[in-house]
């Protein structure tokens, strides 16, 4: 069966276009569906199997053996085994695809966490620019927020991808599809600010260099990120606990919040459909909730007392 994983993973690669983390995603779960298979049913190896195992009651016992993670997690592996049963039917070594036939895990509705502006600008001046790791530090924690780019995307940028002259970045997202995301001007400075200093103390700042050096002159990896993230937040002293995505809900939540329209805010986050846009607007009304209960007149504890004491009257 391992043939057949990996000319599956092949097929994601060339003609869907797959990132290289969605790859490994895929590998990881289909290699833990396999190993739960040949426990059960006592074979040796994954290279023993046959489609003809995959039946509905092993993707049921499977489903069990998964009690106890998230929905969502759960949702994920029968996805990727969807799609991989649905590949085995196209090339014909499999009559039907039985994970079709099981309903998918409800999936929890969550709110993204999310800063409030004030958090953000704490956040922003947090690192000391009298130094080159600071300067980076300032420049990469202000792109997050003025691109709301995911930690892949701002890990793989190169020097070349900023257009200061225009006010863009030129982004590659998921599916290596490119788009070019506006950046203000604050965010730019700090940039500059940062591959001039660079410059200053000779490390290369051509087109094709790695825009975010580590300390050792390499592309910082998307592990640094969060922890350059983690350590202003501890320096903050800010209580709730944020990854670099955060940011990117940050900017999509404070972009609605100003009025910015869904589906410009849909490309601005490189979002294939509207709909995993739209769970940014759930936060911007939990907003507007929490402002008209305190703003209204009629609104909160306040009327409560009030009508007790005409009751009284």
């Amino acid at each position: 069966m391992m043939a057949q994983i990996e000319a599956f993973l092949r097929y994601l690669d060339v003609e869907r276009n797959c990132s290289p983390l969605t790859l490994s995603a895929y590998r990881q779960d289909l290699l833990a569906f396999m190993t739960f298979v040949c426990q059960r049913k006592a074979y040796a190896s994954i290279e023993e199997l046959s489609p003809d195992l995959f039946t509905v009651d092993v993707l049921r016992a499977y489903l069990r053996s998964l009690r106890g993670q998230a929905a969502a997690s759960m949702q994920r592996h029968m996805a990727v085994l969807r799609s991989f049963f649905s590949y085995l039917c196209r090339e014909g070594l499999m009559e039907e695809n039985p994970a079709r036939l099981l309903p998918l895990p409800k999936k929890e509705q969550r709110l993204p966490k999310f800063l409030y502006y004030s958090e953000v600008e704490a956040l922003l001046a947090a690192p000391d620019t009298s130094s080159l790791s600071g300067k980076r530090d300032k420049a990469i924690l202000e792109l997050l927020y003025a691109a709301g780019l995911r930690v892949a995307e701002i890990s793989s940028l190169n020097c070349g991808a900023i257009d200061f002259d225009r006010g863009y970045v030129l982004v590659l997202g998921k599916g290596a599809k490119e788009r070019w995301e506006p950046v203000h001007d604050l965010a730019l400075q700090a940039i500059r600010s940062y591959l001039d200093a660079r410059l200053a103390v000779g490390q290369p700042a051509e087109k094709k260099d790695p825009l975010f050096l580590n300390n050792r002159g390499g592309r910082l990896s998307t592990r640094s990120y969060r922890n350059i993230l983690n350590k202003y937040v501890q320096q903050i002293a800010l209580i709730k606990k944020i990854s670099p995505h955060a940011l990117r809900h940050t900017f999509a939540t404070h972009l609605l919040d100003q009025g910015a329209d869904i589906r410009a805010v849909q490309e601005l986050l490189g979002h294939a459909s509207v709909r995993t846009t739209q769970i940014y607007t759930h936060v911007s009304k939990e907003k507007l909730r929490q402002m008209y209960d305190v703003s209204h007149p009629r609104s909160g504890k306040d009327l409560q007392c009030e009508d007790k004491s005409d009751e009284n009257n």
